[in-house]
């Protein structure tokens, strides 16, 4: 019963950790955009503020 009761609270938080905005622990030393700059994806950022929020990015724009 006590396992259950843990296990439930870890699923939870680890529910609202991964899936959950904003999604907190991008890492980038600007290898990334190099990448995929050179693939088509822009990113939808207007500044270098918004592009380095510390908050992963899922939404980019396709150019071929």
């Amino acid at each position: 019963m006590i396992e259950s009761f843990f296990v439930i609270i870890l699923g939870i938080i680890l529910f609202y950790t991964l899936f959950m905005n904003p999604i907190v622990g991008k890492c980038d030393n600007g290898d990334f955009s190099r990448i995929y700059l050179q693939s088509g994806l822009m990113d939808q950022a207007k500044n270098t503020s918004e592009l380095y929020d510390g908050t992963v990015h899922r939404v980019y724009d396709f150019k071929l």
